[in-house]
């Protein structure tokens, strides 16, 4: 991508990047949405699973 561009991808997308061969920095910004409908799988051990009701680190965005 270029500075500054963005790339959506569907959650069932397989997608990458070829290995940073630069001396410069690669920065990137990964950002999960999701709706009302969504139910986590809850015996999952992930930490994030795990903070999905903390505000602090899955703020609500959108409120209908």
């Amino acid at each position: 991508l270029p500075a500054g561009g963005v790339s959506l991808h569907h959650c069932l997308t397989f997608h990458g990047s070829e290995a940073n061969i630069s001396d410069q920095v690669r920065c990137s910004l990964a950002v999960h949405l999701r709706d009302e409908r969504a139910e986590p799988i809850l015996d999952n051990e992930n930490y994030y699973v795990s903070h999905l009701d903390d505000m602090k680190y899955s703020p609500m965005i959108y409120e209908v």
